[in-house]
Protein backbone atom coordinates (compact mmCIF):
# COMPACT_ATOMS: atom_id res chain seq x y z
CA UNK A 1 0.00 0.00 0.00
CA UNK A 2 1.44 3.57 -0.68
CA UNK A 3 1.91 5.78 1.53
CA UNK A 4 -0.90 8.13 2.75
CA UNK A 5 -1.54 11.21 4.43
CA UNK A 6 -1.31 11.87 8.05
CA UNK A 7 -5.49 11.87 8.96
CA UNK A 8 -5.66 9.22 7.14
CA UNK A 9 -2.88 6.51 8.13
CA UNK A 10 -5.09 4.86 11.23
CA UNK A 11 -7.10 3.90 8.31
CA UNK A 12 -4.80 2.56 6.00
CA UNK A 13 -4.03 0.60 9.30
CA UNK A 14 -7.33 -0.95 9.80
CA UNK A 15 -7.47 -1.26 6.19
CA UNK A 16 -4.54 -3.69 6.24
CA UNK A 17 -6.54 -5.16 9.62
CA UNK A 18 -9.30 -6.02 7.69
CA UNK A 19 -8.01 -6.79 4.22
CA UNK A 20 -6.33 -9.33 6.16
CA UNK A 21 -9.82 -10.70 7.86
CA UNK A 22 -10.77 -11.01 4.82
CA UNK A 23 -8.51 -12.68 2.76
CA UNK A 24 -7.53 -15.34 5.45
CA UNK A 25 -11.46 -16.13 4.98
CA UNK A 26 -12.22 -15.74 1.56
CA UNK A 27 -14.99 -13.33 2.65
CA UNK A 28 -15.98 -11.73 -0.85
CA UNK A 29 -12.24 -12.06 -2.44
CA UNK A 30 -10.15 -15.27 -2.77
CA UNK A 31 -9.10 -16.98 0.10
CA UNK A 32 -5.36 -16.92 0.68
CA UNK A 33 -4.11 -17.30 4.56
CA UNK A 34 -0.42 -16.43 4.20
CA UNK A 35 -1.04 -12.70 2.19
CA UNK A 36 -3.65 -12.32 5.18
CA UNK A 37 -0.71 -13.46 7.59
CA UNK A 38 1.47 -10.40 5.63
CA UNK A 39 -1.28 -7.80 5.72
CA UNK A 40 -1.87 -8.21 9.87
CA UNK A 41 1.90 -8.52 10.26
CA UNK A 42 2.34 -5.29 8.47
CA UNK A 43 -0.83 -3.93 10.55
CA UNK A 44 0.82 -5.22 13.98
CA UNK A 45 4.37 -3.23 12.83
CA UNK A 46 2.03 -0.37 12.86
CA UNK A 47 0.36 -0.47 16.35
CA UNK A 48 -3.00 -1.97 15.29
CA UNK A 49 -3.28 -4.51 18.26
CA UNK A 50 -6.58 -5.93 16.94
CA UNK A 51 -4.51 -7.95 14.43
CA UNK A 52 -2.63 -9.39 16.95
CA UNK A 53 -5.17 -11.32 17.86
CA UNK A 54 -6.13 -12.59 13.91
CA UNK A 55 -2.64 -13.86 13.84
CA UNK A 56 -2.59 -15.67 16.94
CA UNK A 57 -5.82 -17.21 15.90
CA UNK A 58 -4.50 -17.97 12.07
CA UNK A 59 -1.16 -19.61 13.94
CA UNK A 60 -3.84 -21.29 16.59
CA UNK A 61 -5.44 -23.27 13.69
CA UNK A 62 -4.42 -26.99 14.24
CA UNK A 63 -3.50 -27.14 10.03
CA UNK A 64 -1.03 -24.11 10.58
CA UNK A 65 2.30 -25.18 9.06
CA UNK A 66 4.30 -22.76 12.00
CA UNK A 67 6.77 -23.50 14.40
CA UNK A 68 5.28 -24.03 17.36
CA UNK A 69 7.57 -21.57 19.19
CA UNK A 70 6.09 -18.94 16.45
CA UNK A 71 2.58 -19.79 17.43
CA UNK A 72 3.31 -19.63 21.11
CA UNK A 73 5.19 -16.18 20.59
CA UNK A 74 2.29 -15.26 18.61
CA UNK A 75 -0.61 -16.16 21.13
CA UNK A 76 1.41 -14.77 24.52
CA UNK A 77 1.66 -11.47 22.23
CA UNK A 78 -1.91 -11.33 22.32
CA UNK A 79 -2.95 -12.37 25.32
CA UNK A 80 -0.54 -9.73 26.86
CA UNK A 81 -1.85 -7.23 24.90
CA UNK A 82 -5.77 -7.73 26.00
CA UNK A 83 -5.00 -8.93 29.50
CA UNK A 84 -3.37 -5.62 29.92
CA UNK A 85 -6.02 -3.05 29.33
CA UNK A 86 -7.29 -0.88 31.80
CA UNK A 87 -10.70 -1.32 31.14
CA UNK A 88 -11.60 -4.05 29.07
CA UNK A 89 -14.80 -4.43 27.25
CA UNK A 90 -17.10 -7.03 27.12
CA UNK A 91 -16.21 -8.47 23.57
CA UNK A 92 -12.35 -8.22 24.37
CA UNK A 93 -13.20 -10.24 27.53
CA UNK A 94 -14.77 -12.41 25.16
CA UNK A 95 -11.53 -12.36 23.20
CA UNK A 96 -8.89 -12.84 25.90
CA UNK A 97 -10.92 -16.00 26.74
CA UNK A 98 -10.65 -17.28 23.46
CA UNK A 99 -7.38 -16.39 23.28
CA UNK A 100 -6.67 -18.33 26.09
CA UNK A 101 -8.19 -21.56 24.56
CA UNK A 102 -5.55 -21.37 21.53
CA UNK A 103 -2.66 -21.27 23.96
CA UNK A 104 -3.70 -24.20 25.55
CA UNK A 105 -4.51 -25.59 22.43
CA UNK A 106 -0.63 -25.20 20.96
Amino acid sequence: MKEVNPESQDLQIDVLNNLGYLKFFGYGIKENKEQAIEFWKRAISLGQYESEYHLCHAYAEPISPHKIELRLKSTTRAYLIYRGMEKVPESDAEILKQIKKYRAKI
